[in-house]
């Protein structure tokens, strides 16, 4: 019976342990900035910002944020190819406001200094739970698309504003399975099979 409750002690022990783990991970902070940033820095702050989104094993931006946090565009935050954002263990939000201080910088209006942008005609995939807030979205050059994947969420809150240097914005596509929650930005469309 003694044992008993030493197994049973140490298990909440192990419990409460893996939670705290768990809360604090989901409470990460990384910066980033991939016109200025480097790979080579910490993330940790805005005078080292990383350069590149990555992997959860690399050495990019989501190697911090393999749990969820916060990314924070302190610069640029930029995607030259198709890309898919790394699936992460908890909710992530994407911002340009973060303790206070606003980074957002829609000068020079033909490319804002602080905005999360696309190379011309490429596609973002969600595939888990992702939040842009307070952030500026750019349309360069042709149409981007964000697409959110079976499994995948997109909420984009009422602080996100659309830009763009041509006469059309961003649009998203929703996968069956995936959902979309859109109270803010401007978008050229809204569609698919998905929760909208």
């Amino acid at each position: 019976m003694k044992s008993l409750k030493i197994i049973c002690a140490l298990c909440a022990c192990l419990f409460v342990l893996l939670a705290v783990s768990a809360a604090a991970a989901s409470d990460a902070v990384a910066f980033m900035a991939a016109d200025f940033g480097s790979d080579k820095n910490s993330g940790l702050s805005a005078d080292a910002p990383k350069m590149s989104f990555s992997s959860t094993s690399g050495s990019g931006v989501m190697g911090i944020l393999k749990d969820g946090g916060t990314l924070v565009l302190v610069g640029k935050g930029y995607i030259k190819a198709d890309f898919t954002l790394p699936q992460t263990t908890g909710p992530l939000t994407i911002t340009s406001v973060y303790d206070g201080k606003d980074y957002k910088n829609p000068e020079p209006k033909t490319n804002p200094a602080c905005a999360f942008k696309m190379a011309g005609g490429k596609t973002l995939t969600i595939v888990s739970d992702v939040t842009f807030d307070d952030m500026i979205l750019f349309q360069e050059n042709a149409q981007d698309t964000i697409h959110v994947a079976k499994g995948g969420k997109l909420t984009v809150t009422e602080s996100v504003v659309s830009m763009s240097k041509k006469d059309y914005f961003m649009k998203i596509t929703v996968e069956e399975g995936g959902t979309a929650i859109i109270n803010g930005g401007t978008f050229s469309s809204v569609s698919g099979r998905g929760e909208i």
